[in-house]
């Protein structure tokens, strides 16, 4: 597992360039169905890209291409909370919110709702780029890996040399110029502001640091125990 995805364009943009990354999965895990079908044939595929700014983080956009993460429905489940309907299918293909039904033969939906193809398209690209350009496998095959044992990340990374185009200072101007242009658009019935990609995240990050990360009570005893497990300490908790 190559772990965050958006870390690795982040890395890039602090180095000055811009960066993407892509990567699918191989194994006996497929949480995701192609636009249309009833079963799982791949990955949440994601894919992150970053551009340096004058900002408070990068120009960062790192999402899957399935509705949410897998972890998103862990967390859901575990604190007991409804899914959107649309989020998941049954072994039928049919839409539900029954986590049950998705463990046992259900997959995720690509994002897009009515027009999930979008979603599956770029998940199917994810798979050429970093499965088969890359040489790392594709979904159904994995080199040197039992797909029933194991799972494995393949990876696409480029990086952008940006003063191949334009000075970066000029670059990064004109990146504030667009996010300003964007954020001065008036806000929707029901939302607040307009952000730009990457800002809910830096805001949150700056939360966390000052404030602590929120566990629910299952993720935190499974940091307890790994933590016992391998004869570290636990992070201190910060408050209930």
């Amino acid at each position: 597992h190559i772990g965050r995805v958006g870390t690795y364009p982040e890395m890039m943009a602090e180095a000055g360039m811009g960066g993407m990354v892509c990567c699918n999965s191989g194994g006996p895990i497929h949480p995701a169905a192609p636009y249309g079908g009833a079963r799982g044939r791949m990955g949440t595929n994601p894919i992150a890209m970053a551009f340096p700014s004058g900002l408070e983080g990068p120009i960062l956009l790192d999402m899957a291409t399935t509705v949410h993460a897998v972890g998103k429905v862990t967390v859901y489940q575990r604190q007991g909370h409804p899914f959107p309907g649309d989020w998941l299918i049954d072994s039928e293909g049919r839409p539900t919110a029954d986590p049950v039904a998705f463990r046992s033969g259900g997959a995720m939906r690509t994002f897009g709702g009515p027009v999930g193809y979008k979603g599956y398209g770029l998940a199917f690209f994810v798979e050429i780029l970093a499965g088969i350009v890359a040489r790392n496998g594709y979904s159904r095959h994995m080199p040197g890996v039992n797909p029933r044992e194991h799972m494995s990340n393949g990876a696409f990374i480029m990086a952008i040399d940006c003063e191949s185009f334009l000075p970066l200072g000029q670059l990064k101007w004109e990146i504030g110029d667009l996010t300003a242009w964007m954020k001065s658009c008036p806000p929707a019935e029901g939302f607040e502001e307009v952000l730009y990609p990457g800002e809910i995240e830096a805001r949150t990050r700056k939360e966390r640091l000052a404030k602590g990360v929120p566990l629910d009570g299952t993720t935190w005893d499974e940091f307890r125990g790994l933590a016992e497990e391998h004869g570290v300490e636990p992070p201190p908790v910060l408050g209930p």
